[in-house]
């Protein structure tokens, strides 16, 4: 639990929760403005400490750390599945199996394991700030509009039509049918 601990200071770049400057920032400030270093530099491990006097710091460092949350949280939650189905397995309990592991980790990975891939793809997936999908709303309408994309700001670009709109009957209703 401590060694984790270490860990997640290294990834937030806190040490009792002050922050500390471990191999410098790949921003200077020029003219009351933040610019880049070197076009070609990426923080090595963690959080840049240029973050902690931005303005909008609290709401990404928060948001940062909640998504980081949310996607160990699953994974562990995976893990224990797993393990009771390798119980039922060993104490050749086919009932268990079947009636319980197999539900289970179907639903926790076709809900929870397809919202940690919708994080992970917005993480890695550039939008303007205005066009910015919701992974909240995605998941929402995944449940209360099972067969219809209603979301302006669809997570995948490949859901908009040539008119720029959302089009429905498409790839969530795959999601649900997986349900």
């Amino acid at each position: 639990m401590a060694l984790f601990a270490i860990y997640v200071g290294w990834i937030y770049n806190d040490f009792l929760s002050l922050t500390f400057n471990a191999f410098g920032s790949c921003y200077d400030v020029k003219e009351a403005a933040w610019e880049r270093v070197d076009p070609g530099c990426t923080y090595p491990f963690g959080i840049d400490p240029a973050w902690r006097v931005a303005d909008n710091e609290l709401s990404f460092v928060n948001s940062l750390k909640m998504k980081m949350a949310v996607i160990i949280a699953v994974l562990h939650m995976s893990f224990g599945i797993i393990f009771k189905g390798a119980n039922a397995v060993y104490f050749d309990s086919n009932l268990d199996f079947y009636c319980e592991f197999v539900p289970q980790f179907l639903f926790m990975l076709c809900t929870f394991g397809y919202m940690d891939f919708l994080i992970i793809v917005k993480w890695l997936t550039v939008y303007a700030p205005e066009d910015a999908p919701s992974v909240i709303t995605t998941m929402i309408d995944m449940v209360l509009n099972p067969f219809q994309i209603v979301n302006t700001c669809p997570l995948f670009p490949s859901h908009l039509n040539q008119s720029g709109e959302t089009e429905s009957n498409n790839g969530r209703s795959n999601s649900f049918a997986s349900l």
